[in-house]
This record gives structure tokens, C-alpha cells and sequence, in this order.
């Protein structure tokens, strides 16, 4: 008689999958169970508690006749536990207008919800607000700021699912923890050690996560809006997403053509689950953590074919100072996602130029390590590609011999062109609006704070700092180094430096370990090239001079803004030279017990580096709580540099639709696209709505099957010209050209086909 398929099952197995099964039908189960039974109240003059001003039967108003500023309409209400929407409809004719939510009877921490302000541009506005506990004493609250006139019409409360959405995610990640535990459980003694040791690391690589609020980092509000604005775009069905909406006012802003977004859909995809815009965002940082210590552990396990080695470098990697200062300090978003992916870079060139391959698995290794991580750096931050330039060229010159070997050459021939094919999806779009008159290529753009960034490097008493201030701004050298945030490979890595040069240099060691000797010389060359970017990171390499060579190298340097940049590929560089240098510590059998002290004392210095920023960071930051679209600053562009040149921000006003020569009705926006009904009474008619033109952006008369032209408005907006005597519904969107998604889909044919050949190799063994 045949055994059924359950009967194969191992016992603990099965008792897994029936625990994941109950926990996530639980978790739908609530979830459908709150949204058949989510409430939906409306809230009329009847219902409002006037402080000041007048109410009729119809709504509360109030003007500057009054002579009150403050709170003049409220709503008392109870609510149960959950999340909810709450829309007010007014007539707003100044600014200084604002609505908020209230609680009493419960701690702060079981109550989200920001203010929003009441915009003259628009009619209606959301408050959002969660709950973690049921409250009676909710209040809506609508302040007068004194000035104008604000009338109060109604007010709708409603019940949404977005605090058991998240639930599903909640427990699919519990069944996650469940299945690491019983693999733990499983594992044998030193992996269990490998992973609690990796698994300490990405716990303090977090800590100063465990707050109920995000700190304010330099480019935060920036990022936010990257994933928000790729949030509204799939919402709109739009992807890949090209043109974010949300920013400048809602007039979209190209940052996806010219910033790579591939690992920002997780995050926008976590708010379709009911995440609020910080808890999107903690989750992606928890991930790139998690990505960073497995990558590092990967990728010097591979190098130096040792797991000490590789517990080494992830966790003097995931915790370098630069990293943690550009994961929380600086909040960028691209640069430590882009640092994710550094190791695996230099561990694919490593196995290339140190390692003899035998098979044509071996000869793939290589290529499956440095496509995918230029991969993951272009897909996230440009510049860090165009940084890796000069020591992946200085590496070929040296290497030249090798390099024109076939087999070399041959790997980093298709390495070269898997990663081209692997981004033209990015690429091409890139260079084609790169092309087109964008600030970034302006005069007035260049002309400014990034034409000369040498002043902008650091002191080389910064870089040598052992406890400096990493908060703070970023200054020029004429400032000093009161006030500015210090960026820094961090002491220890500096000293393992110093360690490994004097033991290169002073002492004669007979080294025992193949790996050692296999690996001596790409230390060497290593920790050349890391004094190299040491030095392109401070303030006395000549960039002004090189500057001033011609406009090619004036565009690629002022790209840069900052010289400190490179202390990322510092970071990795210095990292490799660290674990070299523990190794060849410990090759010292006779001198095991000093070599253990000073191992042991770097590490407390490191403790003490890694305490101290954190310290730094958390203690002296500014709480900053953000839970919806509304509570972002839309024009939180900062240079503007994606703009169409010529654009004046300040002249992007909300909602501004323009006509000439023609009236519009039926009038609905969905992210960036435009539907309207047009009636021309002219000869010479047109119209501007509130998008920032774009090449590509297209105009189609849904009443029939012509295109109207479209060209750059006032301040340069998406203008469309209507024919003569015109009548009619049009659409007004952004169409990718075919050249882009022939591009996408070279890009996507060539991710499955490095997919099926990695299971292809790794099945054959």
C-alpha cells in the first residue's frame, strides 16, 4: 500500500507547517472579520461645538471680525480600537488654518495622528488617526489661525483596515521567526554559533530603530517621498515607475528616471499593508541591515574560505562607522543600500584575479558576484558606481597580465556586459532624459554649492577622530569642525591599518597558511588603494585644480558634492585588510595570548566607537513622526536638481489649472495623470494643469483617436493646445517611449536567464 504524501513528512516539519497555517488563517481571519464590521460616521453642523464664530444649520463659520484665534469648532466622538480616515469639507480664504485629533484617558503611545493645515487651494483635507486602545474622548478640533474667512461644512469618519492589514504581515513574519528557530534548533553546533553571531550583529546594527518615532536624518523627508511616491504610482497602476507623483505640490518630479528605485518598491509595497510611512521605512532599514551582515559574511567567508573570517568582516562592516553614519546620520537612502552590495564587488574581483578556476562553475563564480552587486549599486545609488571606477581601473592596470589572459578577460567581458544588459531598464531612461534641459545640467545648477566641493572634504583630524561628532551639518573647510557632522572610516578600522603595515613592513613573519600567501598581495593592494580614497576624502585632494581641466571633469567631480564619498569604498577596502590582519595575527601560535588582548582591546575601542554615535545620534536627534502622505513636505527637494531647468519653486502653486480660450469641466487628477472636459471657444485655445513637463508626457482625446500637442506651460507646466472649436474629454498621462520598454524587457530576459543559470550550476554541483 502507497504511503501518502503526509506520511513522508518528518514529524517536526509537519507540526511547522501546521503552526504557520494557523497562525496566518488567524491572522485573515481577524482581518475580514474588522472589515465587515468597520464603521462609517458623518458629522454635520448639528454635531459641531462652536468656541467662536457663528453656526447655522448648514456649517460653522468665522472671520477675521471675530477677533479669535484658536480652536472654534469641535467634535467630541468615541472610537474603538483600529484605524480610521477622517475627511473634513471647508472653505478656507487664508492661511494659518489647521485640524487636529485629540485623546484623553490614554497614553500618547497607543495614539497616532498629525495635524494637517487647511490649504486656501482645496476644499478638502484627511486627518488620519490610529488607535491602539478604544478611547471615549476623541476630539476633531478645527483652529482658526485669525485671519480670513473658514467655514466648517462637514466632517466624515471612517474605519479603515489598515491596522489589521498589517497583521498579515505581522504574522507572516512570525512564521518566519518560527521557521529560523527550528533551523537553529536543527543546526549543528558551529552553525548555531555563525548564527547567533550574525544574528547579534543585525541586532545592534538596529538599535536606534527601537523608538516609537524616526530621528531626523539629513536626506530623510527626501527618501520618504521616494517611497511614497512610488506607493501612489503603483495605486494609480503605473510601473514601473518613472515620474513620482506626491512631490512638488503633486506636479510629479522625474527622481526615479535618475535615481535608481528597484529596492524601494518593498517599502511602498508594505503600505499597500496598511504601514504608516515610518514603519514602511524601519522595516526597509531592518532588511538592508539584515542584507548587509549576510552579504559581508558571504562575501569574506568566500574570499578568505574561512566562516571566523567571515563573521570578522560582517561585523566590522555591517557596524563601520561610515555606515552607520550614512544609514542614520545622514539618512541616505541610496548610498547605504549601496554599500549592501560593496563586498560582494570585491569579492567577485577577488576569486577573479586570486583563484585559478577548473570548471565552468568556478568560471562563473566570479561573474554571478560582480554583475549582480554593480547591479544592486547602480540600481541604488550612480554614484557609487562612478566611484568604483578608478580602483576597478587601477586594479586592470596592475593586473594587466591577468587581465589579458582569456579566461579573465573572457569573465570580465561578460561581467561588463551582464551588468549592462541587467540595467538598461535604468540606464536607458537615464541617459535619455539626462539629455534633456534638467537643472542638473544647467548652468545656474552647476554654477552653485557643488561646482567646488574640495572645501567640502574633511579634515584629516576628522578622519583620525576617535569619538568626533557625527551630528551636525556639512560645512566648508572655512567653518571649522565646531558645528559639522564628522564622516569617518572609524578608529579601529585605522588601526588594523597600522597593525597590518607594521607587520608588512617591520617584521618577517613565515607564513604557514595558503590563504594568507594567496591573499598577501591583494592586501597590500588593498590597503594602498585605501589610503588612496582616505586621501580623495579629505579636503587637500585637488579637486578645484582638476576642476578646472574642462567641463568634463568639472561634471563628473561636481556630481560628487562631497569628497567624503569615498569613504565607502574605503570602508570595504579597510575592512578586507582588517580580517587579513586578524588572520595573520593569529598565524602567531607563540604569542596567542598577547595577540588575544590586542584583538580584544581593538574590539572594546570598537564598542566604545560604535556606542558613542549611537549615543550621538539618538540622544541629541529631533523626534520626527510621520504616518501618512499629508504629514510629508512635498517640496522637500533640496537642490531641485530633477526639476526642468528654468522651474522656480516657489511658483508651483497647488491645484493651479490654467485656461486660454477655453472652459474645462469634470475635472479628476490620479497621480500624473489628467482627466478633463474641455469646450474651446477660440481659435487659438489651450490649457495647463498642475504637472511639471516632462519629455514623453502625452495628451489623447478620449472622444476620439487624435493626440494634441504638448509643450512646457507657465513655469514650465505640462501645457496641451486644442484644435479649433474643440469639444471633448481628454487624457493627459506619461507614456514610456518603446526604447525604454525594450530596454525593461532586455533587463528582465537577462535577470531570468542569470537565475536559471545559477540553478543550473549549483544543481549539477
Amino acid at each position: 500500500m502507497k504511503k501518502s504524501v503526509l506520511s513522508k513528512i518528518p514529524g517536526p516539519i509537519l507540526y511547522l507547517i501546521l503552526a504557520w497555517f494557523v497562525i496566518m488563517i488567524t491572522a485573515l481571519g481577524i482581518f475580514i472579520f474588522q472589515k465587515s464590521n468597520s464603521m462609517s460616521d458623518e458629522y454635520v453642523a448639528d454635531d459641531f461645538i462652536v468656541s467662536a464664530g457663528e453656526l447655522t444649520e448648514d456649517l460653522a463659520a468665522i472671520d477675521d471680525t471675530a477677533a479669535y484665534s484658536g480652536t472654534f469648532v469641535t467634535v467630541p466622538m468615541a472610537l474603538s480600537k483600529g484605524s480610521y480616515r477622517v475627511d473634513l469639507h471647508y472653505l478656507s480664504t487664508a492661511t494659518g488654518n489647521r485640524a487636529d485629533i485629540g485623546v484623553s484617558g490614554i497614553s500618547n503611545l497607543h495614539f497616532r495622528s498629525n495635524p494637517v493645515s487647511l490649504s486656501p487651494q482645496t476644499g478638502d483635507t484627511t486627518l488620519y488617526l490610529e488607535l491602539d486602545r478604544p478611547c471615549d474622548e476623541v476630539t476633531i478640533n478645527v483652529s482658526y489661525g485669525g485671519a480670513g474667512m473658514l467655514e466648517l461644512y462637514q466632517i466624515n469618519v471612517t474605519e479603515t483596515t489598515d491596522y489589521y492589514k498589517r497583521g498579515l504581515i505581522y504574522a507572516l513574519a512570525l512564521c518566519m521567526v518560527i521557521g529560523m528557530i527550528y533551523y537553529f534548533y536543527r543546526s549543528s553546533a558551529p552553525k548555531r554559533k555563525t548564527l547567533f553571531l550574525l544574528g547579534a550583529i543585525w541586532g545592534a546594527s538596529c538599535i536606534p530603530l527601537l523608538t516609537d518615532y524616526l530621528i531626523v536624518g539629513h536626506d530623510l523627508p527626501f527618501h520618504l517621498l521616494r517611497i511614497d511616491g512610488i506607493y501612489h504610482s503603483l495605486r494609480q497602476g503605473v510601473f514601473p515607475v518613472k515620474i513620482d507623483p506626491v512631490w512638488a505640490k503633486d506636479y510629479g518630479y522625474a527622481v526615479s528616471v535618475f535615481y535608481g528605485n528597484a529596492l524601494l518598491y518593498l517599502p511602498a509595497l508594505l503600505r499597500f499593508f496598511g504601514f504608516t510611512v515610518q514603519s514602511a521605512y524601519k522595516i526597509y532599514v531592518l532588511l538592508i541591515n539584515l542584507g548587509t551582515v549576510l552579504v559581508s559574511y558571504y562575501s569574506f567567508k568566500t574570499i578568505f574560505r574561512s566562516d571566523k573570517a567571515g563573521i570578522w568582516g560582517s561585523l566590522l562592516y555591517s557596524l563601520s562607522i561610515y555606515r552607520l553614519s550614512d544609514l542614520y546620520i545622514r539618512a541616505a537612502v541610496g548610498e547605504y543600500s549601496a554599500l549592501m552590495f560593496l563586498p560582494l564587488v570585491l569579492c567577485g574581483f577577488c576569486v577573479l584575479f586570486t583563484e585559478m578556476p577548473r570548471t565552468r562553475r568556478q568560471e562563473l563564480g566570479p561573474i554571478f558576484m560582480i554583475a549582480p552587486g554593480l547591479t544592486g549599486i547602480i540600481q541604488t545609488h550612480v554614484l557609487t558606481c562612478e566611484m568604483l571606477v578608478l580602483p576597478i581601473l587601477l586594479l586592470c592596470i596592475v593586473q594587466y597580465k591577468k587581465v589579458l589572459q582569456k579566461g579573465t578577460f573572457l569573465s570580465l567581458t561578460t561581467a561588463a556586459l551582464t551588468t549592462l544588459t541587467l540595467n538598461l531598464g535604468f540606464l536607458i531612461p537615464f541617459l535619455d532624459y539626462y539629455g534633456t534641459d534638467i537643472n542638473i545640467r544647467s548652468e545656474e545648477w552647476g554654477a552653485g554649492a557643488f561646482k567646488l566641493i574640495q572645501g567640502k572634504g574633511m579634515f584629516p583630524a576628522q578622519l583620525l577622530s576617535f569619538l568626533p561628532q557625527y551630528t551636525g551639518g556639512s560645512w566648508d573647510t572655512v567653518s571649522g569642525v565646531a558645528t559639522e557632522a564628522t564622516y569617518a572610516p572609524g578608529i579601529i578600522l585605522l588601526l588594523f591599518l597600522v597593525i597590518f603595515g607594521y607587520k608588512i613592513l617591520c617584521e618577517k613573519q613565515d607564513i604557514s597558511n595558503p590563504e594568507l600567501i594567496r591573499l598577501g598581495k591583494p592586501a597590500v593592494f588593498c590597503s594602498i588603494l585605501a589610503l588612496l580614497t582616505l586621501w580623495m576624502s579629505s579636503c587637500y585632494f585637488p579637486y578645484d585644480t582638476l576642476s578646472s581641466l574642462g567641463k568634463i571633469p568639472e561634471t563628473l567631480i561636481s556630481s560628487l558634492q562631497f569628497p567624503w564619498r569615498f569613504l565607502a569604498p574605503a570602508t570595504v577596502l579597510l575592512v578586507f585588510v582588517a580580517v587579513y590582519t586578524i588572520q595573520l595575527l593569529s598565524e602567531s601560535a607563540s604569542a596567542q595570548q598577547g595577540v588575544m588582548l590586542i584583538i580584544g582591546g581593538l574590539l572594546l575601542l570598537f564598542a566604545v566607537n560604535v556606542g558613542w554615535l549611537f549615543k550621538d545620534y539618538i540622544y541629541t536627534g529631533t523626534p520626527y513622526r510621520v504616518y501618512q502622505t499629508g504629514d510629508l513636505d512635498s517640496m522637500a527637494m533640496y537642490s531641485y536638481e530633477y526639476l526642468p531647468a528654468g522651474t522656480d519653486p516657489g511658483l508651483i502653486l497647488e491645484g493651479r489649472v490654467a485656461t486660454i480660450g477655453c472652459s474645462f469641466s469634470e475635472y479628476r487628477k490620479e497621480g500624473t495623470t489628467v482627466y478633463m472636459t474641455l469646450a474651446a471657444d477660440g481659435s487659438e485655445a489651450c490649457v495647463e494643469v498642475p504637472l511639471n513637463y516632462y519629455k514623453y508626457y502625452t495628451c489623447k482625446d478620449l472622444t476620439g483617436d487624435s493626440q494634441f500637442k504638448v509643450a512646457p506651460g507657465y513655469n514650465n507646466t505640462v501645457r496641451v493646445d486644442l484644435p479649433t472649436d474643440y469639444m471633448g474629454q481628454i487624457k493627459i498621462y506619461f507614456r514610456e517611449p518603446v526604447h525604454w520598454r525594450i530596454g525593461e524587457l532586455i533587463s528582465l530576459f537577462t535577470f531570468i536567464g542569470i537565475i536559471t543559470a545559477a540553478a543550473y550550476y549549483k544543481r549539477r554541483g
